[in-house]
């Protein structure tokens, strides 16, 4: 094949060769496509902790609670399975803080870490389950949690 494309001159081979490598050579990785992850990593008397991480080049905004005194409470939905081992009994829930106000804007800087807390009672009925928890983000983006066990 090679004979064939040189008669067309050393310009149109090397042409062909540079785009049939390109071709080849496995895809470049974009480094603005970058992620928001939610992971759980800690827990106290109050609640589950989690780490929403925005490695992204933009901010992100969801739905909470502020309190100067705790981790931002988000506004969420989740995911648990009763029986972890052939995942039957699946709970679907949405958590709700009713004695609280409406929820604000919450703002996470492109690049940012923030700490976010899922209060206990509101995963009490969960406990021993494997569950996740889902952010929506007014950006049409969505986000599920690592697996944890309340």
């Amino acid at each position: 094949m090679y004979l064939r494309f040189a008669r067309f001159g050393p310009r149109l081979t090397v042409t062909l060769l540079v785009a049939f490598l390109g071709a080849c050579a496995p895809e470049a990785k974009n480094s603005s496509a970058r992620k928001i992850s939610l992971v759980q990593n800690g827990a106290t008397e109050s609640g589950l902790h989690f780490v929403l991480e925005n490695d992204t080049s933009r901010p992100i905004f969801f739905r909470g609670w502020t309190n100067k005194d705790a981790a931002p409470m988000p506004s969420y939905s989740g995911t648990c399975y009763g029986d972890t081992a052939s995942g039957r009994s699946t709970n679907v829930f949405v958590g709700t803080l009713s004695e609280h106000t409406a929820p604000e804007r919450i703002k996470v800087e492109a690049g940012a870490r923030l700490q976010l807390m899922v209060a206990n009672d509101e995963l009490e009925q969960f406990k021993g389950q494997r569950c996740r928890i889902t952010l929506d983000f007014e950006e049409g983006l969505t986000v599920e949690s690592t697996p944890f066990v309340p």
